[in-house]
């Protein structure tokens, strides 16, 4: 398995953790994360291009540079 695949993967997990709906965010108490709804919005955009990233098959700068920013955005270094 590739780093970049490997890298993708685990934040793919990370993200995954976050319940990311609107009644949470209108619910603070009942989230664990209390995610405003427009970091909601962004948290699920986020995840769908990781996801995607996971299973790229041949992987350009392009989506190095993605998966590098995704990374610093949720606290993991990137490489």
């Amino acid at each position: 398995m590739s780093k970049f695949r490997r890298d993708a993967m685990l934040l793919a997990v990370y993200l995954a953790q976050f319940e990311a709906t609107v009644e949470a965010a209108s619910a603070p108490a009942a989230s664990v994360t209390s995610l405003t709804v427009d970091q909601i919005e962004e948290w699920r955009l986020d995840y769908i291009t990781v996801l995607g990233l996971v299973d790229v098959i041949t992987y350009d700068d392009n989506d190095i540079q993605v998966l590098g920013l995704l990374q610093r955005r949720y606290g993991f270094p990137s490489g």
